[in-house]
């Protein structure tokens, strides 16, 4: 199952590259003076602060009356008045009782007396404090990408794969007959993908080597150890 999924990988490859090709050489002809211009774009995450209103206290001040009851222990006098019955003889001193006299002796009490001090018991305190605190902000910020990849663009062939099917069918019998891979649904595209790329290209071998290992890859990911030679032989062939 894996050879056959690889397998079709090839051929939409060799029809995507074809294309490719083509459009290619879509472009030769064109002015030098054409210029196409493509803006990169980049955000940038700004960050800045500001003041809100996040909240507070509202403090009331207000009087208000309570009943207060308490004992307190007054001291009062009373004046009595007694008569004692006396039989003795008179004393010199009671000689004066014939005289006009008065005798007073006044009561006294005392009375609860209500004054009322105002004292600070408590002080109610308003105020703000503040301090710093760190807070991680976290966004997506998007930018423009460009791949720019040179196209190297000839003459195409004016031959066509198939004068050369030949020569690659041989190739492949000498080389990868025992793979496990047929020629026609395997290594077949490989040897075209070669051959297209060397009408399409002005430099040798060893100059796109690398690019077309990395397109090849891109692609067929995992499979230019088993075709580079094809590729290879491919390109050579396109060359003569």
């Amino acid at each position: 199952m894996a050879q056959k999924r690889e397998e079709e990988t090839l051929r939409n490859t060799n029809i995507k590259d074809t294309t490719t090709l083509r459009e290619d050489e879509k472009m030769i002809g064109r002015t030098r003076d054409e210029e196409r211009s493509i803006p990169v774009v980049e955000e940038e995450l700004a960050i800045g602060k500001r003041e809100v209103e996040t909240g507070g206290v509202r403090v009331s001040k207000e009087v208000t009356a309570q009943p207060v009851e308490e004992d307190v222990r007054l001291h009062e006098e009373r004046v009595t008045v007694e008569r004692r019955p006396v039989n003795r003889e008179v004393a010199p001193g009671d000689l004066n009782a014939f005289e006009n006299s008065t005798i007073e002796m006044r009561e006294m009490a005392e009375e609860a007396v209500v004054e009322k001090r105002a004292r600070v018991v408590e002080e109610v305190v308003i105020g703000k404090e503040a301090h710093e605190r760190t807070e991680h902000i976290s966004d997506t910020v998007r930018k423009t990408d460009v791949r720019v990849e040179p196209i190297i663009g000839t003459t195409p062939h004016t031959r066509s794969f198939d004068t050369v099917d030949a020569a690659c069918r041989t190739h492949y019998k000498q080389n990868f007959a025992t793979s496990g891979w047929d020629y026609d649904s395997g290594y077949s595209h490989a040897y075209r993908y070669g051959y297209d790329l060397a009408g399409n290209s002005n430099g040798d071998w060893s100059t796109v080597e690398n690019d077309v290992n990395s397109k090849w890859e891109t692609r067929n990911k995992g499979t230019w150890d088993r075709f580079k030679d094809a590729i290879r032989y491919g390109f050579d062939q396109g060359r003569q």
